[in-house]
């Protein structure tokens, strides 16, 4: 199979899984992590219920890893924090590690952003959703807060407008931002919510 064939393939399977048509969906870094945690607790006397129903303060949190050059600033690596990189051991790069929180989108939101980001592809003959516009949605209506400051070392504050999504000035440092840290981010968000 050519590399541009392989790449338009991979392409059309996010674009469906990003339309809502599955059989199945998981969260593979929290089933590892829940056997982790069995193992090193135990089984819990009391088993929680499933969680069907997003409520309006649930949230997911991703913290990621980010190495640079001491002298220039220059990102040279980015990671999930459950990678598990050891920043102390770390002689000729520097790190620190960021933070960013979403709400939880409801079925409602999702089934809207799917709808408005509806584009046609061609080669299969029909609508597909576009990825990056849906990525667009969940960044501009459920990024809540993070832990990112500005060349003076100052926290970035987030603000939104009326209607609960970013302002406009938001979405430009959101802009400016290191495209490879959104797609980490939004990649480990979109399989905490199961949308992958």
């Amino acid at each position: 199979m050519s590399e541009d064939k392989e790449v338009v393939e991979n392409q059309n399977t996010t674009q469906e899984r990003m339309s809502g048509n599955k059989v199945s969906a998981q969260n593979v870094i929290a089933v590892v992590e829940s056997k982790k945690e069995e193992e090193d607790q135990g089984v819990p006397d009391v088993i929680a219920r499933p969680k069907f129903f997003i409520k309006s303060d649930d949230r997911v949190k991703v913290e990621i890893v980010v190495l640079f050059n001491k002298r220039s600033g220059e990102i040279v690596n980015i990671a999930l924090k459950e990678f598990n990189i050891d920043l102390s051991k770390l002689a000729f790069l520097s790190g620190t590690e960021e933070w960013f929180e979403f709400s939880r989108p409801s079925y409602d939101e999702i089934s809207s952003y799917r709808q408005k980001s509806m584009i046609f592809d061609k080669n299969l003959g029909r609508m597909l959703v576009d990825p990056v516009r849906m990525r667009n949605f969940l960044i501009i209506f459920h990024l809540k807060r993070w832990s990112v400051r500005g060349d003076d070392g100052q926290p970035i504050v987030l603000e939104f407008n009326d209607r609960g999504a970013l302002d406009d000035e938001s979405v430009k440092f959101i802009d400016k931002l290191h495209p490879t840290i959104l797609d980490i981010v939004l990649s480990r968000f979109e399989t905490e919510i199961l949308l992958q």
